[in-house]
């Protein structure tokens, strides 16, 4: 007989065994669409669970957004309510066998999965896609590079962003621009593609960095998306000292005055200056036209500024460029005020003050900027006149010497030797009609004793007195010039014996001593006139 107690009992026993009889019967899944999918493909993966009470869209999906894209996913259910289904669009990251642990929702578990990731071909041969990133520590609001590289026998084809105004969550992002070139490759020629991002991290602490999908195109289509993995970095916060306006990375300023030179007082002159960064923002720059105050020397207009990047693989190359006129009030040196700004620098950990002074240019009125230079040209005149007139004595000299060797290298005859001696002569500023004695003796005055001159002038003498002269034209000639080129100075400069004759630029002067005519054979008297 079952008493009410017994009845009680089993109605209990059967109560607990509904949800542990439930727990046997829910079932999990995973079916990829394929098990090797190439790298930029997309895929499938079918997740299923039968008998299950929780929604499998709250299932943990971290396990395969870590080593996929997660694109898009749908969910389904059957008409009864028992099977669920949840559909993954999903892109490869990186190549290689890919494990994936057992998925657990609630009571279920799924059996764990293997896919295998190939690299993209083309033409039958790889396509090889690598990435860096320049740091894996970097400090609050500091400059970060990532750039990927693409190694691909397709030679017309070239990297695109999916997303070119990315936004991302505590980053400011700047794309940079595409690249190609072309390199050889184990001997065969490969087309390099470059693309990737400047990051600036806005906050502190451990930061998860999930970049935008790159495209590969080709003939006008996109062939591929390639997904790089999910980036893991840790930020350090700033110094406590260091204000959220200072900027963070190396900062340089330059600076000119137009017009150069002198500046017109009560006249408009431009002060731009320059500032340069290859890791900042050009709105992160200092704000340093606040420094600038109107005084009773100079007074400031109102500045234009203008602001430019030009990002490639190493850096941001930021500039900003100031206009500034302004308008000096007094003569004298313009007091361009010195401006003064802070950076941090990253790399050393440390605060860095900078001070620019600016160029310090002369200020005069219009009246002065002509009187002094008429002033200045009055008092050097005499001085200017003098070096000039010496210098035109110097070149014309040394073109006349120049004639008469090369005249001497160019006899054929005792007469023509003659002539060569007296261009000489008139080079020297001496009288044309000395004799080779009187020649000899001013030549030996002026330049140092030239025994191989003093042998050849005598030569020379001696074959002007005789009546059938037997003399080598040729070797006499290369003597003499021999000698002449050989020539040096003596004694001090102030005591340098030159007479400074008209006949350098005019007709010769007046003969010294008596002239004597020539004999019939055309040889010189006593006298031995050159």
């Amino acid at each position: 007989m079952v008493t009410p107690v017994t009845r009680r009992l089993l109605g209990l026993l059967l109560f607990l065994s509904l949800p542990l009889s439930a727990s046997q019967a829910v079932t999990l899944s995973m079916t990829p669409s394929q098990s090797r999918v190439e790298q930029g493909k997309a895929f499938d993966l079918l997740i299923e669970a039968r008998d299950m009470e929780l929604r499998l869209e709250t299932v943990d999906l971290s396990a395969i957004k870590k080593a996929f894209r997660l694109v898009a996913s749908d969910y389904s259910k059957s008409r009864d309510g028992t099977r669920q289904f949840l559909s993954l669009r999903l892109y490869p990251r990186l190549t290689g066998k890919v494990h994936l642990p057992p998925l657990v929702a609630g009571p279920g578990r799924s059996p764990p999965l293997d896919i295998e990731v190939m690299a993209a071909r083309a033409n039958e041969e790889p396509i090889r896609l690598t990435y860096r990133q320049s740091a894996s520590t970097l400090w609050e609001r500091q400059q970060l590079r990532v750039e990927v590289e693409v190694q691909t026998p397709d030679q017309f084809a070239s990297l695109r962003l999916d997303e070119e105004e990315a936004r991302l969550s505590g980053f400011e992002i700047i794309p940079l621009p595409p690249s190609r070139d072309w390199i050889d490759v184990d001997g065969k020629r490969r087309t390099r593609l470059r693309i990737g991002w400047l990051l600036f991290p806005l906050a502190s602490g451990m930061q998860t960095l999930e970049l935008p999908a790159i495209g590969y195109h080709l003939g006008g289509a996109r062939r591929a998306r390639y997904f790089l993995p999910v980036l893991t970095l840790q930020v350090r916060p700033l110094p406590p000292y260091i204000p959220p306006t200072l900027p963070v990375g190396k900062l340089g300023m330059t600076s000119t005055i137009t017009p150069g030179g002198w500046l017109s007082s009560g006249e408009l002159a431009e002060w731009t200056i320059h500032m340069q960064s290859d890791s900042l923002l050009p709105f992160w720059f200092p704000a340093v036209l606040r420094q600038l105050k109107s005084t009773t020397q100079i007074h400031f207009f109102p500045a234009s500024t203008t602001r430019q990047t030009r990002p490639d693989r190493t850096g941001m190359h930021s500039q900003v460029v100031h206009h500034i006129p302004f308008k000096p009030l007094n003569n004298g040196r313009v007091e361009l005020p010195a401006l003064q700004f802070q950076y941090f620098d990253p790399e050393r950990g440390r605060l860095v003050d900078v001070s620019h002074a600016p160029a310090r240019p002369w200020t005069l009125s219009p009246l002065l900027q002509v009187v002094l230079p008429l002033l200045l040209l009055a008092v050097l005149y005499r001085p200017l006149r003098h070096v000039l007139r010496n210098l035109a004595h110097y070149l014309q000299r040394r073109k006349l010497t120049r004639q008469a060797l090369t005249h001497l290298a160019e006899a054929r005859s005792l007469a023509d030797i003659q002539q060569a001696l007296r261009q000489f002569a008139r080079a020297e500023g001496w009288p044309q009609n000395f004799s080779l004695t009187a020649w000899q003796r001013r030549f030996e005055s002026r330049y140092r004793h030239n025994q191989v001159l003093r042998d050849a002038l005598q030569e020379l003498a001696n074959a002007c007195y005789a009546r059938a002269p037997q003399v080598d034209v040729e070797a006499l000639k290369g003597r003499l010039r021999e000698g002449l080129l050989k020539r040096k100075r003596t004694g001090p400069w102030k005591n340098r014996h030159r007479e400074r004759d008209s006949s350098l630029f005019t007709t010769p002067p007046t003969p010294v001593g008596p002239a004597h005519p020539a004999r019939p054979n055309g040889n010189s008297p006593d006298s031995r006139s050159a």
